[in-house]
Formats: structure tokens, sequence, C-alpha cells
């Protein structure tokens, strides 16, 4: 799974340089493979988020979708290839310092509140305003639901969100 947008970093030898790529990008993955034991699951993906796009990862069961969230947000270090978020590279820094928030399949959401609710649960632990929170979900919503067609709306899997900086 590779973007054909996909800027190139590596190879980009002084600061200057990779800034000057990195710039106007949110999320930049350069040539990440990993492995789980001997089963290689992501081999050479790169991917380029420009800063505001709308993109989603598809594609059929076991083809690396969750584990290339789950590097970008930090739960998986890669094997090999880069993770920049913002123009800064990710490295082995942890999840929580890495301003993403990932909202899980099935087993993370807490069964006893609204969509709304578990969406914007790490926003509210960011101590973001209830109407900056509305603001950013009905914004992510309506983008979502917009480009969905009716029958796919409850096949929605795997949702990356960071409302606040990456976005």
């Amino acid at each position: 799974m590779a973007a054909n947008n996909a800027v190139q970093v590596i190879g980009t030898h002084t600061p200057a340089e990779r800034q000057a790529r990195l710039a106007g990008y949110d999320v930049v993955l350069e040539n990440i493979s990993h492995f789980f034991g001997r089963n290689q699951v992501l081999k050479g993906v790169s991917l380029s988020i420009r800063k505001g796009e709308f993109f989603g990862i598809l594609g059929p069961s076991g083809s690396g979708k969750t584990t290339t969230l789950r590097t970008i947000g930090g739960f998986v270090i890669r094997t090999d290839g880069e993770v920049y978020i913002q123009g800064e590279l990710m490295g082995r820094r942890p999840p929580y310092r890495r301003n993403t928030t990932m909202v899980f399949q099935h087993l993370a959401l807490f069964p006893h509140m609204k969509i709304f609710d578990n969406l914007a649960y790490g926003l509210k632990l960011r101590k973001m305003s209830r109407d900056v929170i509305e603001a950013h979900f009905n914004g992510f919503v309506g983008k979502l639901v917009g480009r969905m067609p009716a029958a796919d709306r409850a096949a929605l899997r795997h949702v990356v969100i960071d409302s606040y900086e990456v976005g």
C-alpha cells in the first residue's frame, strides 16, 4: 500500500532540505516496514498526508491498515523506515508525545457512551472546550458521511484523529 503522491524525505541530507520537503505535510511515512516475528505485515509503505487533508486507508483484512495506523500513533515501533508528524522525526517517541489520537474498531469504544463522546474523549483529556470539540467533530463527521455511500456508513472501521494540530 504505497501512495503515489508520497513526498521523498529519505536521502535528504541537511535539516533545511528535509524541512523544505516536509513543508505542507502533517504526516509522512517513508519506506515503513514491520515484522511480527517472521511475518512481514508492512513492506516499504510510503504515505504523505497534506495539512488539512481528509484521508482513509482501505483494504482487505490483514493488509496492514491497523499496523500502519498504530505505527503513526507510536503503538508499533516500525522495523524500518521513518515517521514524521508536522515535520518532526518521531523515531521512538512514545504515543503520549505524538499528539495523535486513535479510536479503535471495537474493543476500546466505551459502550455506554455515544459516538460523539467516544470520538471526543481524547480531546476532552486535552482540556479542549466543548465548542471546539463539537466543531471538530461536526467537520469530521460531515466530511466522512458526505463521502460514504449510505450502505457503507456502518462499515467505518478505523479512525485516526488529531483534531487539534494534525488534520
